[in-house]
């Protein structure tokens, strides 16, 4: 398997690469906060430095085009990409408020506090 990395340039830039320069800081990271199966198939003595050679690659990329316009269709019939499309409805829709249920009538009991008389009206259907 092939681990592929963007890096954005942020304030804490220099922390991150001193980071993620070392190879076996990278795995143990995987290792120990990434509980899924791909990561015992990742193959962690293959794992290079790619800093410079990013930069370079990134700077070398044609910026007229939209970055959404250049990667159209790169997930065409993906099984995984799928996978992770469906995962991320089915969360949505995990969290999206549920609309209340109709219930009849009679699996209600109402309870009417009178304050004036302080007495306690029950009544059922």
């Amino acid at each position: 398997m092939i681990l592929y990395a963007i890096f954005v340039p942020m304030e804490y830039d220099a922390s991150y690469k001193l980071l993620f320069s070392h190879a076996r800081m990278v795995e143990e990271l995987l290792r120990g906060f990434v509980h899924e199966t791909w990561v015992r198939a990742v193959d962690f003595t293959s794992l290079e430095r790619v800093g410079g050679k990013l930069k370079r690659k990134l700077e070398e990329q044609d910026t007229s085009t939209p970055w959404w316009e250049q990667i159209v269709g790169t997930f065409e019939n993906d099984p995984i990409y799928d996978h992770a499309m469906r995962l991320g409805r089915q969360y949505r829709q995990s969290v999206r408020p549920r609309p209340l249920r109709a219930v009849p009538s009679s699996n209600f009991i109402m309870v009417v506090l009178d304050t004036d008389h302080m007495s306690v009206l029950e009544r059922r259907d």
